[in-house]
């Protein structure tokens, strides 16, 4: 009897470690894909878009003084234009300026899946929106030069970003009522301070005296 008892449990804990093993390797498997797809998407950028990124952080200014930063929140989405403004000079080192737009990316595509619970066999969800930014970023060919935003290369992943990040802070808040209209209070304020714009004093008076 004590034999088959031991019989069991040695074939219960075989039969076992193959499904821990399996575990572990699904859920190391988002991680995988994510690294993997952001070597060969960085690989790509400096191999065959190098010069592209340089031309576009030549066409891109930024300074460090108070009045360029009054001068990008005049319009609309201003904090997010002068956010790209700053990182897209990084692109005068190409190596430097894939880097910080690949870590952008990787950041997207965590808070993408802590924001939806995407399952792990399902990672390859998380691509598509990266897909999709490098599509907008990479295809712009001569529009490049025609285009007025500033800092495009990393305004949209970072609106993006704090897009998905407020809705995950927003599922993350407990459920009581008043952290749940102090969640969407804070979320509204993180919005207008990205999107809208900074208004001058004289066009507050020209607005009133319409």
């Amino acid at each position: 009897m004590k034999k088959d008892k031991k019989k069991e449990k040695n074939s219960f804990s075989k039969a076992k470690k193959p499904n821990v093993l399996q575990a572990s390797r699904l859920k190391l498997w988002p991680l995988i894909l994510c690294v993997v797809a952001l070597v060969v998407l960085g690989g790509y950028i400096l191999t065959f878009e190098s010069g592209f990124i340089f031309r576009a952080q030549e066409l891109n200014l930024f300074l460090y003084t108070s009045l360029f930063f009054k001068q990008c929140m005049v319009v609309s989405g201003g904090f997010l234009t002068w956010l790209g403004s700053y990182f897209t000079q990084f692109f005068y080192h190409p190596w430097m300026g894939t880097l910080l737009l690949c870590a952008w990316w990787a950041l997207l595509a965590f808070i993408v899946k802590k924001t939806f619970n995407i399952p792990d066999k399902w990672a390859v969800v998380l691509l598509i929106p990266i897909a999709l930014l490098a599509l907008t970023d990479f295809t712009l060919g001569y529009w490049l030069f025609y285009l007025k935003m500033r800092g495009h290369f990393f305004a949209s992943t970072i609106g993006f970003t704090a897009a998905v990040a407020m809705i995950w802070l927003y599922r993350s808040m407990p459920t009581k009522y008043y952290l749940l209209q102090s969640s969407l209070v804070s979320c509204f304020c993180i919005r207008l301070s990205v999107s809208t714009r900074y208004w001058q004093p004289w066009e507050w008076e020209s607005f009133h005296g319409r």
